[in-house]
């Protein structure tokens, strides 16, 4: 990895850039138990209403509608898909795969099977 320098104030401070990997993830999947069903969109609205303190830890899993953010259309959208025949959330669905699509949302933890 690349070292840099800077100085700010006198100090000299090391900035060394720390580079991550994407984690492979399975979009729709919500609570990583490899089955796209109803305890997807479920898993999606405690994430951001509930008070479990189990995070969840692939926030690109739960974006079903992959529009960069987590919010309660994700949920709808998971929930006509299952119930309505609505669009599938994008690729790589119902597979394993990186983000093709540029967001701020990641994936520290692969909701994929070992």
């Amino acid at each position: 990895a690349e070292m840099y320098l800077a100085s700010l104030g006198g100090r000299v401070y090391r900035i060394v850039p720390q580079i991550t990997t994407p984690q492979p993830f399975d979009p729709g999947n919500a609570n990583g138990d490899t089955s796209y069903d109803i305890s997807d969109p479920v898993a999606i609205l405690i994430e951001l209403f509930g008070t479990s303190d189990a995070a969840i830890d692939c926030s690109d899993a739960l974006a079903s509608t992959d529009d960069g953010s987590v919010n309660i259309a994700d949920a709808l959208h998971s929930l006509n898909v299952l119930f309505a025949s609505g669009q599938l959330p994008p690729a790589p669905f119902e597979e394993c795969g990186c983000d093709p699509t540029p967001d701020e949302l990641g994936c520290n933890e692969s909701n994929c099977p070992s």
